[in-house]
């Protein structure tokens, strides 16, 4: 399912992803942010995608292999976060995203 935000760019300029940075999106399969920070990341970067429906986090890993940064999809609810990052060796992210909201970094 393709769906493109009504506040992209604007979520977008608050999160400002850059090449090789590492970002979660937490309603990862069927939103258009997930793409735009893909777009982003480049080849060094990562992004974590967790959506709770099986059926979207499936398409979105398939659909995800057409971009040049590290996808790691699990299909799983944004409170799991934690443990999902513990799963995959993964520590602080530079961008968080979750059901749409953007979340600041910590300290700024």
């Amino acid at each position: 399912m393709k769906h493109t935000p009504g506040l992209l760019p604007e979520a977008m300029a608050l999160l400002n992803p850059q090449r090789g940075e590492f970002f979660v999106e937490g309603a990862g399969g069927g939103g258009g942010h997930a793409r735009a920070i893909l777009e982003r990341l480049g080849e060094k970067g990562t992004l974590l995608a967790i959506d709770w429906d099986k059926e979207t986090a499936v398409a979105f890993a398939a659909e995800s292999r057409r971009y040049e940064a590290k996808v790691i999809v699990e299909q799983a609810n944004y409170a799991d976060l934690p443990r999902v990052l513990e799963k995959h060796g993964l520590g602080k992210a530079d961008g968080l995203i979750l059901d749409g909201r953007v979340l600041p970094q910590a300290g700024t």
